[in-house]
């Protein structure tokens, strides 16, 4: 099963307190552990709430008092409140000397050996203690004034931080909360949600607003937070959310353990099909976020945002991934069937069973293996070939996968992009660019490939194309093709697959 990251939540912490790291968790340290896990491409992404437990003695409490970080009351004292490690104050992140003093505890907890951090409790969240007593600039401006932006300073100040750790990696952060300009800083997660339908039905329409309101890179805890998650429910949200932005399964301690290696094998399996489906489309994933970063548009985004007609406007358990995928999971507890909106004037090719379906409503059986997910005439997407077993995904090589009907008549274009995913080397030429034009007249499909920068190399590029267009041509000539079958979200589909020098 492939997986990126492992999440360590508060209690690898010694007494909660933040910026510390518990003997009994790692007795020699976390550098092994962090070794032993890059091996096989994973990283340690652990927790940092904002609260610092009020202590003389611990060493960030005390340089946190020498240099006046934290907010006061009204009274002109620390504000404390009570969370995780009991009797708490916070850094006034308004301040830049503040952010400064924060930026560098994150680079030294960063120079442990960790991939990221996640950062929680940034509402800020104060415990039993009302919050508007917290005050801000030395006591000088009251708690309205800077609430929404706690989180967003908190994100600036830890960004900063990692930068002065690694100023050649790309710094990564979840955050809980955040406002405008978080999306500079850090992915947001939904927050602690519950493993049940109405969770799973409210996290499409919650992260499409986000989505579209300027937090692009979000997502919930897969499969929900609190509570025992069900077999149908593990399945059905795995099939749902396999392709949200954001995609981490986390659960509270106590709960019914959700790895998907510990449910029965028949759910474990359709689990790790769409985990391993999600791996499959990350070169297209990571085409959207190289777009958005470019230009603004969201990774997922609804139906409305590229189609007019009325009947989408109230659709809200449907959504885009991209210009291409359009997703209609079901996400009502025992459901049999359900309709799914095809918009637009173009037929929508059934990835579930290879066949075009005209544009409309359409009624769909639930399958215990499919769900249902279509793509747009003349849709171009760049996957990884194979079934990934791990998360090693090399840009270079990729399988441009091009949806034609047989009597189309159309024209597309998409861009696919290369680099290393991790270093600012692309923003200094360090990446490929290949863009993709698909022409069909009457179904005869010409393709055109063209390479623009080289600069992380060469790509090595696969045509597959679904759907039986009458012909199909690759720049100035015929292309010879083979026969294959690629499994989506179904059956085994027939494709043809043109190998391009």
């Amino acid at each position: 099963i492939p997986c990126d990251g492992l999440w360590m939540d508060l209690d690898y912490m010694d007494g909660y307190r933040i910026f510390t790291v518990s003997e009994e968790a790692f007795p020699s340290g976390p550098g092994e552990t962090v070794a032993d896990l890059a091996k096989s491409g994973r990283r340690i992404v652990p927790i940092i709430d904002p609260g610092l437990k009020q202590e003389p003695g611990y060493a960030a409490y005390d340089d946190g008092q020498a240099h006046d970080a934290f907010c006061r009351n009204p009274e002109g004292g620390e504000f404390v409140g009570l969370v995780w490690p009991g009797e708490t104050v916070f850094p006034d992140f308004s301040q830049a000397p503040i952010r400064d003093w924060w930026a560098g505890h994150a680079r030294d907890f960063l120079d442990l050996g960790f991939g990221g951090c996640w950062i929680d409790m940034n509402d800020p969240s104060t415990g039993p203690v009302d919050p508007t007593a917290m005050r801000f600039q030395n006591g000088e401006r009251p708690h309205e004034a800077f609430r929404n932006e706690y989180a967003l300073g908190m994100q600036m100040a830890t960004v900063q931080g990692f930068l002065e750790a690694r100023p050649d990696e790309r710094p990564f952060v979840l955050s809980r909360s955040g406002s405008g300009g978080t999306s500079r800083y850090a992915a947001v997660w939904t927050g602690d949600n519950l493993s049940n339908y109405f969770y799973l039905k409210q996290s499409i329409p919650t992260s499409l607003g986000m989505s579209i309101s300027g937090l692009p890179f979000n997502g919930p805890d897969l499969m929900g937070f609190g509570g025992d998650v069900t077999d149908a429910l593990a399945v059905d949200w795995a099939k749902a959310g396999f392709l949200f932005p954001f995609l981490r399964n986390h659960c509270n301690r106590g709960q019914r353990p959700q790895a998907p290696f510990e449910f029965p094998p028949a759910v474990m399996r359709t689990v790790r099909h769409y985990i391993r489906l999600r791996y499959k489309l990350l070169p297209y994933l990571y085409d959207l976020f190289a777009a958005q970063e470019e230009t603004g548009e969201p990774i997922m985004r609804p139906l409305l945002y590229h189609f007019e007609e009325t009947s989408v406007q109230e659709t809200a358990d449907q959504f885009m991934v991209g210009p291409w995928i359009l997703q209609a999971p079901f996400v009502e507890e025992k459901a049999k069937e359900r309709n799914v909106v095809l918009p637009g004037e173009d037929p929508w090719y059934d990835a579930a069973t290879g066949a075009w379906l005209a544009p409309g409503n359409h009624t769909v059986r639930k399958g215990r293996e499919t769900t249902p997910l279509y793509l747009r005439a003349g849709a171009i997407v760049p996957m990884r070939a194979g079934t990934p077993q791990d998360g090693a995904t090399d840009l270079l090589k990729v399988n441009l996968h091009m949806f034609c009907p047989p009597d189309w008549n159309g024209e597309t274009r998409f861009r696919h992009v290369a680099d290393d995913g991790l270093s600012f080397g692309y923003r200094q030429g360090e990446r490929s660019v290949l863009d993709v034009h698909l022409v069909s007249a009457d179904g005869q499909v010409i393709i055109e490939l063209k390479r623009g920068s080289e600069g992380f190399g060469k790509m090595e590029a696969t045509v597959v194309v679904h759907g039986g267009p009458k012909s199909i041509r690759i720049g100035s000539s015929t292309t010879p093709s083979r026969e294959d079958k690629v499994v989506l979200v179904g059956k085994p589909l027939p494709v043809q697959v043109s190998e391009v020098a």
